[in-house]
């Protein structure tokens, strides 16, 4: 869910208890999620990074080689390149080519977003994250305040609509049914790159957390959806590839379609109507 209405934070990873840390495939993020800009670019907080903000990911850039290189070589995030962990920055490898997923209407292949979900579970959570109910908390309660100052949020979805996501929400964490993982906790199409034929998807700026990792699936099922039975076909085909439940994953889509659509609704370009329909359809 892009909580801000733009991607704030960097790669993929646990926080270490100092306030910095590294991921499981060596790309550090800070506590405060220094690394990408708010505009949903991967740029370092001394300035140099990856240029996420152009056009839209290939879909062929996400191919068979990139779903290989995940699967071999661990979670597909930067590298980090150098940090001053005193001044809070961190140099991150360039993405390239780097396009995000938002810039591209078609959704992503499920291939590719299988794989990308199966290696960010798979680094067991550092002791210090905060768990997935809080990030939940804090996103129902941004987009509540968002909705109410906004003009394109109101009209789009129905508070009741909201807080019914936050009742489903807080029924899928409380029951204990799915395993403890490391969570991106704001995977939406900005966050997401297209790091070419043969590194595939590239996740950036994190929100760790740690919870059912179905909750990263969320966005990367309903990007680019603009009917009910393509969600639920991608929902199966998703959840095959990336070894998850089926069934929490649309327990995950359901509970988060509102905030989905009002984030659809904030963005400075119109929506497309039957991407909204579809949203409030899953949410009702």
């Amino acid at each position: 869910v892009d909580a801000a209405g733009a991607g704030v934070d960097a790669a993929g990873a646990g926080v270490d208890a100092a306030g910095a840390g590294v991921d499981a495939a060596g790309a550090g993020v800070d506590a405060a999620g220094a690394g990408v800009d708010a505009a949903g670019a991967g740029v370092d907080a001394a300035g140099a990074g990856v240029d996420a903000a152009g056009a839209g990911v290939d879909a062929a850039g996400a191919d068979a080689a990139g779903v290989a290189r995940t699967e071999r070589e661990g979670p597909p995030v930067p590298r980090l390149l150098r940090a001053d962990t005193d001044a809070g920055a961190l140099l991150l490898e360039a993405i390239v080519p780097g396009r995000a997923l938002l810039a591209d209407p078609a959704p992503p292949l499920p291939e590719a977003c299988g794989a990308l979900l199966r290696a960010l579970a798979a680094p067991a959570p550092p002791d210090e994250l905060p768990a997935l109910g809080e990030r939940v908390e804090w996103i129902f309660e941004l987009w509540l305040a968002r909705r109410a100052a906004e003009p394109g949020p109101r009209a789009a979805v129905p508070e009741g609509l909201l807080e019914r996501g936050r009742a489903a929400a807080r029924e899928l964490i409380a029951d204990g049914a799915a395993p403890v993982a490391l969570v991106h906790g704001d995977l939406h199409p900005g966050n997401v790159l297209d790091g070419g034929p043969a590194r595939g998807l590239v996740a950036i700026d994190p929100r760790p957390c740690a919870g059912d990792p179905a909750f990263d699936a969320v966005d990367l099922v309903l990007h680019g959806v603009e009917q009910v039975a393509v969600a639920r076909e991608r929902i199966a085909l998703v959840a095959a590839h990336a070894g998850g439940d089926a069934d929490r994953i649309a327990g995950w889509c359901a509970a988060l379609a509102a905030l989905d659509a009002a984030a659809l609704a904030a963005r400075d370009t119109p929506p497309a109507p039957a991407a909204l329909a579809t949203l409030r359809a899953l949410a009702a």
